[in-house]
């Protein structure tokens, strides 16, 4: 729906709500200073629980005076749906009360990228996602006119205050704003007494989008996020939801060294914190090697017990203690916030099977680790061949034999200072 202004000096009093400036940010960016860029990070179009059907309404205020259109870019978990340009007069708003129907034909949820020309082209946004009922509206506001945040660094990142019980439900999402690199996020729930009740993992595509719920109970606990992934540019978020009425709440992740309410059991925690490399290899059959390199760190708050570090090689690319184990090393003392690398060489027998395996790695646990479930690594894919170049055409071999292999460990000295 188009609404002109009754008069210029009316849409000229609303308040610009300027931005702080990026350089008082240091750990935080956002996608502009200006709003001629905004995202609106959950969008629906669903029906969701108790019979509701939840909806997005959507105003956009043009507050120049110059005639531009305005590209809405949609995102779900595959990533870009599709583009939309929506023209808007000077001192114009539009109004949409669903969205994602009325611009994209679209039905499910996802998130949604509003950029105009260029930065001269301000325009102010609102967005609220609600379902009605005989009771009246209930909505969570996802966009008030101030640009969403969105975090570039490695984390630590939390929510904090999480409710889930029998009149409260939380979901909590991520969208990987980097549509250059993929993206691997691990959400920690942990409960008021430092526990970890729930891990929820996201693996995102280029640009895509995800929401999950979490499913325990849990009172004023937290969610650390970890990011492990290439991409460093994502929107993390909670949505806390009334089951009663299905008002809601959205609360954008902050930057913080350890999260308060007892988010932190205080003992150590191996995990292995980033992407390993390469992504992919192969090796001759009775003759190369290959090396494989998987990053890890003690991101805990105690320095970890000596303990074995596992190689595995797996028929499906997730990498547990089940899988075939092909290696072990004794990993000592890792002191906490220390970072390392674990290598590990494998060489194919000439009766291995032509075939591509996953090869991960797995901490065992050590005494008070406060979470274990991050204790294994993102597999690579290790495909095995009689000769450079063949091609196999076995996804996955029937049984793993006929592998061999060494490890060995780095552990990062600090930059400055003794031990940590």
């Amino acid at each position: 729906m188009k609404i002109k202004p009754l008069c210029l000096l009316l849409a000229l009093s609303l308040p610009a709500f300027p931005e702080t400036p990026v350089p008082e940010r240091d750990v935080r960016a956002i996608a502009s200073a200006s709003n001629w860029q905004i995202s609106i990070p959950v969008a629906a179009n669903s029906p969701g629980r108790f019979g509701a059907h939840f909806k997005t309404r959507v105003t956009i205020f043009n507050t120049t005076t110059r005639r531009y259109s305005i590209t809405a870019t949609l995102y779900n978990t595959n990533g870009e749906v599709g583009k939309r340009r929506i023209p808007i007069d000077p001192s114009e708003y539009l109004v949409w009360d669903n969205f994602l129907n009325q611009v994209f034909n679209y039905r499910g949820s996802g998130a949604i990228f509003l950029k105009a020309p260029t930065d001269k082209d301000e325009f102010y946004t609102t967005a609220e996602v609600y379902t009605d009922s005989p009771n009246g509206r209930f909505s969570t506001t996802v966009v008030n006119g101030i640009l969403p945040l969105i975090t570039r660094s490695e984390g630590p990142e939390y929510n904090v205050g999480i409710v889930v019980n029998q009149n409260r439900r939380t979901n909590i999402g991520a969208w990987n704003w980097d549509d250059r690199a993929t993206s691997s996020i691990r959400a920690r729930v942990v409960d008021a007494a430092g526990m970890v009740v729930q891990t929820v993992e996201f693996e995102l595509k280029r640009g895509a989008w995800q929401q999950k719920s979490i499913n325990v109970p849990v009172e004023n606990g937290s969610v650390r996020w970890e990011i492990n992934g290439p991409s460093r540019l994502h929107y993390l978020y909670a949505v806390e939801v009334d089951n009663r009425s299905n008002d809601g709440t959205l609360s954008y992740s902050v930057k913080g060294a350890a999260a308060g309410g007892g988010s932190s059991s205080g003992g150590p925690d191996l995990a292995f914190t980033d992407a390993p490399r390469p992504e992919k290899a192969t090796i001759v059959r009775g003759g190369d090697k290959v090396k494989l390199y998987y990053p890890f760190k003690n991101i805990g708050d105690a320095a970890s017990d000596p303990t074995k570090l596992n190689g595995y090689a797996s028929t499906d690319r997730k990498i547990t203690p089940d899988d075939e184990k092909i290696l072990d090393l004794d990993l000592p003392r890792v002191p906490a916030g220390r970072a390392g690398e674990a290598h590990m060489e494998i060489q194919a027998r000439s009766n291995a099977p032509l075939a591509t395996f996953y090869a991960g790695m797995c901490f065992e646990p050590v005494p008070g680790e406060s979470d274990t479930s991050n204790n294994c690594s993102q597999s690579i894919a290790v495909t095995i061949v009689a000769g450079s170049g063949q091609s196999v055409p076995s996804p996955n071999p029937d049984e793993l034999s006929g592998l061999e292999g060494n490890a060995s460990y780095e552990i990062h000295q600090p930059t400055r200072g003794g031990d940590e």
